[in-house]
């Protein structure tokens, strides 16, 4: 009878829909992530406002039918996993607006068309402050 013993591999939740930067639990999480960058080695992970502005333009564009979604990753064995995320950011100046397609009777438009620079400008002092829930919504909800 032969035993396989796995690679262990941390589970980090990131599904908590009211993290914040700047905050004890952010703080936690970046602790988990680096803590298990440095048992397993990985590329060093960036813990800016990257992903939360994001999040921001895909509620947006998609009329607010974007929600966090739990997973994880599981691996067997001991081989090398790499990931990478690419992002794209519009020109400042373009308005990011909810395709035609996604807006009918029963999926009302959600938000204005919204200039991600100026809602950036409004977006940034909020998280300083750790001010409203929805910054998205105060900011361009029709």
């Amino acid at each position: 009878m032969s035993s396989r013993t796995g690679a262990k591999v941390p589970v980090i939740d990131f599904s908590n829909q009211n993290l914040k930067p700047i905050s004890p639990e952010w703080d936690l999480l970046e602790f988990r992530v680096r803590e298990a960058l440095e048992e397993y080695g990985c590329f060093e992970a960036s813990f800016d406002q990257l992903l939360e502005l994001w999040k921001h333009k895909l509620q947006v564009w998609l009329n607010g039918r974007l929600s966090s979604a739990y997973h994880r990753v599981m691996m067997k064995g001991n081989e090398a996993r790499y990931s990478i995320g690419l992002f794209a950011w519009p020109r400042g100046g373009y308005l990011v607006k909810v395709p035609k397609e996604l807006v009918d009777d029963k999926n009302p438009m959600l938000f204005k068309p919204v200039d991600l620079e100026e809602f950036l400008k409004f977006y940034s002092p909020q998280i300083v402050q750790g001010a409203t829930k929805s910054s998205l919504k105060a900011y361009c909800s029709v």
